[in-house]
């Protein structure tokens, strides 16, 4: 996959979690009763009993190696390894496996600010000029309104999404940009709306962000910082940056999006953005902090971060790190993220008021993986305390039978030549097919850019968002149109143009 492929990939992160509300059906908000040890070992296989199901469709080698999945409901913890950490092999992946956690690193560098925060280290509202090297340029659009490092954190600091003079290699795009770099691209950056306006997902944000906050504690890089503030406080023993023997070998290795082995990432000057590497395990343990009423010496540091501090323009409720899916009705509320590199994905969801937490970590980076998500907590919060399951089970059962995930097909040589071109669906609404370094993408009026992975002849999955496509053809078996099945809906967009 190239650097443009998986940057666009990235950009979806955020949005994703958006997209995948329509998984999330009204459960009863009534809590459930701390079980006792016994109660939760009967439980546990019971919420095992529940979710297996809906990971099985998911874990036939097709879309990613191995996957872990945690599920944490309370005093009740679900983990079970799929697939195999080597294709081809026969170790299977467990909690102690490891895995670069992307960008979820954002979500452990917002609670650092938080700590640095309570602590009067750096608080929020500080500038971010404040915290650099004397005689750093820092952009500026309003002189009465800098960059804070809050806005940093919500992605509403007005930077780009990469430095400027980010010179990424396929292989590898961050290994290379140092302190040196980053304060060169501070000084050429121009800020792209005033602070604190609009979102914009920003790797350069948040990496600056860390190297900050590293800076303010007198350490020397943002994996020190995050060790001596976090890891050994919270017992969080496999998150870290720079993996020992011992941690390599529980790597599970990288491949790319068709599976090919692929390449680990490393980070520099940028590590606050995406650096870190974690377990299942440590995921879940991280993910308890922000559950309310959790008591540990980060539990203020955790309410900080979990609140609401931006409600940007273009984007959801921010806190520091954490995309908020605010509550309806019943459904709580909702903190999350996801991470990807060139050879993995993770997502972590978190229900503060519920005690639910939810982790899966794959090696492969996939589209697939936030969907699955969203269907394991919704199950697992349908089920809560006994009450809304059978609701909640019906729902669920008739996702998977309408919206079985297939393996995908090797995309058909002619494909890349035949269907690239414009689609009329209305006078107003069009669809636009393009061919990028081997791969198809769709774009339809007003609505997101999205990856066509082929699964059958002539038929097409989003993945990222549900839907699909099917190609119609004339009796010479030229191309004549498509028809988009989404969400229920079905329309049908005739070629007028290649």
């Amino acid at each position: 996959m190239s650097m443009r492929e998986r940057e666009s990939s990235v950009r979806w992160c955020a949005a994703s979690f958006l997209l995948c509300l329509s998984l999330l059906t009204p459960v009863e908000a009534q809590e459930a009763a701390t079980p006792s040890t016994g109660e939760a070992k009967i439980e546990a296989s019971a919420l095992g009993q529940r979710l297996l199901p809906l990971v099985l469709p998911w874990a036939d080698g097709s879309f990613f190696p191995g996957v872990v999945v945690g599920v944490a409901d309370g005093a009740t913890t679900w983990m079970q390894g799929f697939g195999a950490t080597v294709i081809g092999g026969d170790q299977i992946p467990n909690g102690r496996t490891l895995y670069e956690i992307g960008s979820l690193t954002k979500v452990v560098t917002g609670l650092l600010l938080a700590d640095a925060h309570l602590r009067g280290v750096a608080r929020l509202e500080d500038s971010l000029a404040q915290h650099l090297p004397a005689g750093t340029v820092v952009p500026l659009i309003d002189p009465e309104r800098p960059i804070r490092l809050v806005h940093l954190s919500t992605h509403t600091s007005g930077l780009a999404r990469l430095p400027s003079n980010l010179r990424p290699t396929d292989a590898d795009p961050y290994a290379t940009f140092d302190d040196e770099a980053l304060y060169a691209s501070l000084a050429a950056s121009r800020p792209r709306s005033a602070p604190g306006d609009q979102y914009a997902y920003s790797n350069f944000g948040a990496g600056a962000l860390g190297q900050v906050l590293a800076r303010a504690e007198g350490l020397a890089t943002f994996e020190q910082l995050c060790v001596a503030r976090l890891c050994v406080t919270a017992a969080l023993d496999d998150v870290r940056v720079t993996l020992d023997e011992e941690r390599t070998a529980r790597l599970a290795p990288p491949y790319d999006e068709a599976l090919q082995a692929g390449t680990r990432w490393h980070f520099d000057a940028l590590a606050g953005a995406g650096a870190l590497c974690a377990s299942t395990d440590d995921l879940l343990r991280f993910g308890r902090l922000f559950v309310e009423g959790a008591q540990h010496p980060h539990a203020a540091a955790a309410r900080l971060a979990r609140e609401v501090h931006a409600r940007p323009q273009g984007g959801p409720p921010m806190g520091l790190g954490w995309h908020h899916v605010e509550p309806t009705g019943d459904r709580p509320g909702l903190v999350a993220h996801e991470g990807q590199t060139g050879g993995y994905h993770s997502v972590l969801l978190v229900a503060p008021s519920r005690g639910v937490v939810i982790v899966l970590l794959a090696n492969a980076p996939t589209e697939v993986l936030g969907a699955l998500a969203f269907e394991l907590l919704r199950a697992t919060l349908a089920g809560a305390g006994g009450t809304g399951n059978e609701r909640g089970e019906e729902a669920s059962e008739t996702r998977r039978d309408a919206n079985q995930p297939r393996p995908l097909v090797a995309m058909p040589p002619r494909a890349i030549v035949e269907l690239p071109g414009r689609y009329q669906v209305g006078a107003l609404d069009s669809v636009d097919i393009t061919a990028e370094d081997g791969a198809l993408f769709l774009k339809r009026s007003f609505r997101p850019r999205v990856r066509l992975h082929p699964v059958a002849e002539d038929r097409y999955e989003f993945r990222v968002v549900e839907g699909s496509i099917d190609v119609q053809r004339d009796g010479a078996g030229e191309v004549t149109g498509v028809v988009l099945l989404r969400a229920g809906d079905r329309a049908t967009a005739e070629r007028r143009a290649r």
